[in-house]
């Protein structure tokens, strides 16, 4: 490398090694950052071809007095007399000793960058934490928008997402506004589905209760039927049931999604509480004449088996719901409560085998056979219905219960 004062035809002094500039590969490796960005060359080395040609940036002007000091590699050390503030640089590029097109000028920024400014024109739509400021944790829950610095804003500013508590907007700045600020938001008020609360034991457990008698069943039709049997029993003998997830009340939300546990379906509710006490299930034509009229007394009732409706509709005061349920399989569910499995593995798979006997035009068709097995699956639902209605205890029920 050279030092060179003058220009690149005529007299010339030189220092060091006769070149006619810096290789591009030695401009890519060490002027690609600095203090405060890459060096004036830098953006001129195109690609690897570049490496082995000589480049040099020769100043021609320069917006301030003082003048800079720019190596020959591009890089700049220092301004003689120090200006906070963006000033210009003016060179021209020269490759292995030849002039490329007109003279270009650089920015370049002197002292301490200046605050952050933000200037929105159009449309924003965020889905997280939007944030004018360095080293700004986002917020836990809904969007939070931190402005430390100024923000000017001439369009509509949208925050459309999902969130599970709110939007909250912080300004430690100035916010100057000309158009719409809107902050479109969906509540969500439901909760992640739990894990069950029995240890789950996968469909394929029944292979010895069934494969033997229906050879050459593939592995999927009988876990199919199956999965259908399972789903029967449970549904018509209330063997499973679980507290779910509690539900925390927003106010003037009237309506709640309703979390059963991973794998399951509701089939009825049994029992409902207010922040720990007992309250009242109704009918829904019932129920929404209630909400109608906010009567004072805590009823809520199902219009779908997914969503929880409450009467009357919470205010300030946070309650909290709890609903206890009758579950069966999911129709995607692959697993079941190994204690269901345990107690009732025949019993179920009796109703596996009606319905693979009654499949049509199979080696392992055999009507007589499905309506043996439905008679006995139905006779074990009865018997289990029965227990289940006692709470599995010896003695007499003494007052009826009802779903809904």
């Amino acid at each position: 490398m050279s030092n060179r004062y003058g220009s690149l035809t005529g007299i010339t002094s030189h220092y060091g090694t006769p070149s006619l500039g810096v290789l591009g590969s030695v401009i890519r490796a060490n002027t690609a950052t600095g203090l405060y960005g890459a060096g004036l060359l830098y953006n001129d080395w195109q690609d690897a071809s570049d490496d082995t040609r000589e480049m040099r940036a020769l100043v021609t002007g320069y917006s301030t007095p003082a003048a800079p000091v720019v190596n020959e590699d591009g890089s700049i050390e220092s301004w003689a007399v120090p200006a906070d503030g963006t000033h210009t640089v003016t060179y021209r590029l020269y490759i292995d000793g030849v002039a490329t097109g007109a003279p270009v000028t650089a920015s370049v920024l002197v002292g301490a960058a200046p605050g952050i400014n933000v200037t929105i024109t159009g449309t924003v739509p965020h889905a997280g934490a939007y944030s004018a400021a360095a080293a700004v944790a986002a917020p836990s829950a809904g969007i939070g928008v931190t402005v430390a610095a100024t923000v000017t804003h001439a369009g509509a500013f949208s925050a459309s997402a999902v969130v599970t508590v709110g939007i909250s907007v912080t300004v430690g700045g100035t916010v100057a506004h000309a158009g719409s600020y809107s902050a479109v938001a969906t509540v969500s008020n439901a909760v992640a589905p739990p894990e069950p609360t029995d240890a789950q034991v996968d469909f394929d457990l029944w292979y010895p209760f069934i494969i033997p008698t229906v050879a050459g069943c593939p592995d999927e039709t009988m876990i199919h039927h199956v999965r259908q049997a399972c789903i029967e029993f449970c549904e018509r003998t209330g063997v499973w049931s679980e507290n779910l997830a509690k539900i925390t009340s927003f106010t003037g939300v009237s309506d709640y999604t309703m979390s059963p546990p991973v794998g399951s379906a509701i089939v009825k509710l049994l029992s409902f509480t207010v922040s720990g006490k007992t309250a009242n299930f109704t009918n829904q034509t019932d129920g929404e004449q209630f909400r109608v009229e906010q009567s004072a007394c805590d009823v809520a009732w199902t219009p779908n088996k997914v969503s929880l409706s409450v009467s009357p509709t919470p205010g300030a005061t946070v309650s909290t719901f709890g609903v206890r349920a009758a579950l069966k399989p999911s129709q995607d569910a692959t697993t079941i409560g190994a204690s269901i499995f345990q107690q009732y593995a025949a019993q179920i798979a009796a109703g596996a085998l009606s319905g693979i006997y009654a499949m049509a035009d199979m080696p392992w068709t055999n009507v007589s056979a499905s309506a043996a097995m439905r008679v006995l699956f139905d006779s074990h639902i009865s018997k289990t219905a029965i227990k289940a209605s006692f709470g599995f205890a010896r003695g007499r029920r003494r007052s009826a219960i009802r779903y809904f």
